[in-house]
């Protein structure tokens, strides 16, 4: 009977990736598309971003979209280091319009978008984050996408950057793994991932759906909050399938880092209403609780390790399969000793961290929240 339970787990696992990988693979990446030339307006919402601020405005200062068609702000969320000063000093030297906005009684990154949106003269807004890369055609092909696809909200591509340390690296791969489960679960019909450091949207549709209004308590999720309200709405959500828009981002740095982002993602995914969502959380959990059911039942002899072994290759050929797939889209390097490494770790992983971000405070941008409510 165990043979059989352990070969019917690593079967289940290899369809739900050969599923994912037959829907990424359906994604025709780069196509071309219409140029368009709407007013953008680019909002971005930061706190305590002194060494990332100043980069960010430089680098959409060499975006090759016309400067006379968007504009950028930066909404400061209580910085208490000298972000709202360094933007102060390039407000009158960027060839683009920039506007510097600091909240004032209301805190976090939602409210932060919020008020960004109310005092832009765009229909069409993009949100992104300070601490991030993204190439020049950056602007151009998000719109692009955007509206030849006429979506209401559409989302883009994003990876880590990696360091020379191994923790990096399989973070990275983690990453990657979301990166490509989100587009081929869009490509499913089933978008309930997204990243808000990536995203484009009319405000029309914002203000259909009532912004984040229900939710502006709960510190994180200004991403699949907003994607699951345009849901709800029956609003066209779109992917923005153009590597032009890659946007690179920092990796957390340490066990420390991670738990604490881990927790804050915890916030969202508690209170989220999507049912599509929560579902695709209790498979990916489940999945992991019978790999641990699995390999206990080898370690008590009650499998054979020929039953196994032929299982666990069957898993990893399917996910290196994937991961390489999404890897090279992004043109990133798989490296195989940190994917063996979390093939045997993984499941762990998902079920510890699973548990863990449940219980107790955490600190984010300078703050610590309780309970997932800002205190």
């Amino acid at each position: 009977m165990w043979n059989i339970f352990v070969i019917s787990y690593f079967v289940l696992h290899s369809l739900c990736l050969i599923i994912l990988l037959f829907n990424w693979r359906r994604i025709k990446f780069n196509k071309k598309v219409d140029e368009y030339n709407d007013f953008i307006s680019v909002i971005i919402a930061c706190r305590n971003e002194e060494e990332n601020i100043t980069k960010i405005i430089e680098s959409i200062n060499l975006q090759d979209y016309p400067v006379k068609n968007f504009e950028v702000i930066i909404v400061d969320d209580h910085s208490t280091d000298k972000t709202p000063l360094l933007v102060a000093e390039f407000l009158d030297k960027t060839s683009f319009s920039l506007k510097l906005i600091s909240l004032t009684g209301t805190t976090g990154k939602k409210s932060a978008i919020s008020e960004g949106i109310n005092n832009s003269q765009g229909e069409i807004i993009i949100i992104t984050d300070a601490d991030c890369k993204r190439k020049n055609g950056w602007l151009r092909s998000m719109l692009n996408k955007h509206k030849s696809g006429n979506n209401d909200l559409s989302f883009g591509l994003v990876k880590f950057w990696e360091s020379s340390s191994f923790f990096s690296k399989i973070v990275s791969i983690e990453q990657t793994s979301l990166v490509g489960a989100g587009a081929a679960l869009w490509r499913l019909g089933v978008p309930v991932m997204s990243n808000g450091a990536n995203m484009i949207f009319s405000k029309c549709a914002f203000q259909q759906v009532d912004g984040y209004s229900g939710n502006l308590h709960i510190p994180s999720g200004d991403d699949e909050f907003l994607l699951s309200k345009f849901r709800a709405h029956n609003l066209k959500i779109g992917f923005v399938d153009d590597i032009d828009t890659v946007i690179e981002t920092a990796a957390p740095s340490g066990i420390v880092e991670l738990l604490n982002q881990r927790k804050r993602w915890a916030g969202k995914w508690k209170a989220s209403l999507s049912l599509s969502l929560k579902l695709v959380a209790i498979v990916v959990f489940f999945l992991q609780i019978f790999w641990l059911v699995s390999l206990i039942a080898f370690f008590a002899g009650k499998v054979e390790l020929a039953y196994f072994l032929l299982g666990m290759l069957l898993k990893a050929f399917f996910d290196f399969i994937f991961l390489k797939d999404i890897s090279a889209r992004l043109n990133k390097e798989l490296h195989l000793l940190p994917f063996f490494f979390l093939e045997v770790v993984y499941p762990l992983y998902v079920i510890f961290f699973a548990l863990i971000s449940n219980f107790g405070a955490y600190s984010w941008k300078g703050r610590k929240y309780s309970h997932f409510i800002n205190s």
